[in-house]
């Protein structure tokens, strides 16, 4: 009997599957013509130090500049920040959840 071994932590930071409420926005696109005014809300996947996932109901684009509003549970305060789309994967009906990773925090 073989024994299964966890693949080794590429992350410096742990991840922790939390679900907070979350504001998105595009800040930067390469894309013409992108929408960067409309907010949309979300909730988060999971979150570590450097980077936050969450579904969207629409693919973004690796490299696109989001800026973000989430709201900390039991304390009700805002932590809004900036980060870089590294990650999208399709989920299926129209869901697509998106890796960011930070860059700052305001």
């Amino acid at each position: 009997m073989t024994e299964k071994t966890t693949p080794p932590e590429r992350r410096r930071y742990p991840r922790i599957e939390r679900i907070l409420s979350i504001q998105y926005r595009l800040k930067k696109s390469k894309q013409k013509n992108a929408d960067k005014t409309t907010w949309y809300n979300s909730n988060t996947h999971d979150m570590s130090v450097e980077g936050v996932s969450f579904v969207a109901p629409r693919p973004f684009f690796p490299g696109d500049i989001l800026e973000l509003q989430v709201v900390m549970s039991g304390v009700l305060n805002v932590v809004s920040a900036e980060g870089k789309i590294v990650r999208i994967e399709d989920k299926k009906r129209g869901k697509y959840l998106i890796g960011i990773q930070l860059r700052k925090h305001f």
